[in-house]
């Protein structure tokens, strides 16, 4: 069985905007919480290449799965430039969580209307 991962979530901010005296351009930040859910399937046939020093770690043949779910301190911060009723977006989010922090970079748009 190849692995299957798996990472969703949810999340809420909120949001803060910095009062700058530039008409197009909009800087922001964000404070929220995030619920994350995360899936790992896995199998293990047994096959290692360093037999001697790898039995010692009682790696057995097997299925494993992973299921976790953190809700967590998240935070990020943006650009956004607009002209007329079109926005383009830089953001970067992370969230805060026991076994990793995963981020997030992202670039998008929006139609105001």
């Amino acid at each position: 069985m190849p692995p299957l991962n798996q990472v969703f979530g949810e999340a809420v901010f909120a949001v803060g905007h910095l009062p700058i005296p530039l008409p197009m351009l909009d800087f922001y930040g964000k404070l929220g919480a995030a619920h994350l859910h995360t899936t790992v399937n896995a199998s293990n046939l047994g096959y290692l290449p360093c037999v001697r020093v790898c039995s010692a770690l009682a790696w057995k043949p097997g299925v494993y799965r992973l299921d976790i779910t953190n809700t967590d301190f998240a935070y990020g911060a943006g650009v956004q430039l607009e002209i007329g009723h079109v926005g383009v977006r830089l953001e970067y989010e992370r969230v805060s969580v026991k076994s990793g922090n995963p981020d997030l970079l992202s670039l998008g748009s929006t139609w105001t209307f």
